[in-house]
Formats: C-alpha cells, structure tokens, sequence
C-alpha cells in the first residue's frame, strides 16, 4: 500500500512533526504531505489507504501515465496532480463517501486522532447499500474457505495436480 509509519514514540508521546523527509512508500500511494517532505502520521496512512482503495475500485489512477525526465521530476509531478485534485474528481463514479473520506483526512493535524468509528460506519453503510452481506461485522476474508472453481471451469485433471506438486 505504500508506507505506514509507527506515530508514537517509545513513551507514548506523538512522534515530532518535521520537515525536509524524503519520499517513504510507493509514490502511487503515499499521501500529499509525504510528497511534500513532511512526517508521516496516522492522516497519512489513511490517505494512502483511500488511494489504494480507488485504485482497486476503479482500476488506475489519475497519476499512473505520468512520464518525467527523471525520477525526482515524476515524483514531483505525481504530488502536484494530488495536491491539485479535487476529491470529487477522484472519487467520481464512486459512492460519496470515499470523496468525503479524502476531504477529511486532508484536514486532519499531524498529531490529531481520527474518527475510526465514524469512518467505519460509513464504510458499513457503504457495503449495505451495495447489498453485502455482514453478519457480526465480520467481512468475507474472515471466514475460512475452501478453494471454489468457477462453474466454467472444470476441475483439475490428476496430471494436472501432478504438474503443480513438482
């Protein structure tokens, strides 16, 4: 997902705030004040899990066809068109919620506690519209599964094990 970053210090106080850091993460992901130099906390690491999300959602993001002369000028540029972009716009085609997300998460302090349970419930009610099924609050990848085929798709031949187990 890029990089997530340890907040407190050993005695339970809020790491620093500082400038001047370089990049940390994968640039497709990291938050806008990563790209700026700034230390990461907790509102960047929500970020960057909203970046994975429309990335998964939709497939790509905006920034993905970004060429530059060097490195640093395509890292410098990605920032930019995050920096530049509207949540609205990133989160177009998506439900509201994802774009009210970025917007907030943007405002957040460095040193400033998320709302986990409010974002949380609107993500629940995000999967209730959608029609998923949650029981207990427990999602799909919780549960323990076997392997199902796809019904297109025929099982296996024992060679076919065979081959595979080698």
């Amino acid at each position: 997902m890029g990089f997530c970053k340890k907040y407190l210090n050993d005695d339970n106080t809020h790491i620093a705030f500082r400038t001047g850091k370089p990049i940390a993460g994968t640039p497709r992901y990291i938050s806008v004040n990563n790209h700026a130099g700034k230390e990461l906390s907790r509102r960047d690491d929500l970020e960057a899990a909203l970046y994975m999300m429309v990335f998964l959602a939709k497939g790509r993001l905006p920034w993905q066809d970004v060429t530059a002369a060097d490195i640093r000028k395509k890292y410098l540029q990605i920032g930019l068109m995050k920096h530049q972009m509207k949540a609205s716009e990133l989160c177009c085609d998506m439900p509201r919620e994802y774009a009210a997300f970025l917007e907030y998460v943007r405002e957040l302090e460095f040193e400033q506690r998320p709302a986990y349970q409010r974002w949380r419930a609107a993500f629940r009610g995000v999967l209730t519209r959608m029609g998923a099924a949650m029981e207990n609050a427990e999602y799909d990848w919780n549960q323990a599964h076997e392997p199902q085929l796809h019904k297109s798709m025929p099982p296996p031949s024992l060679a076919e094990k065979k081959k595979t187990e080698e």
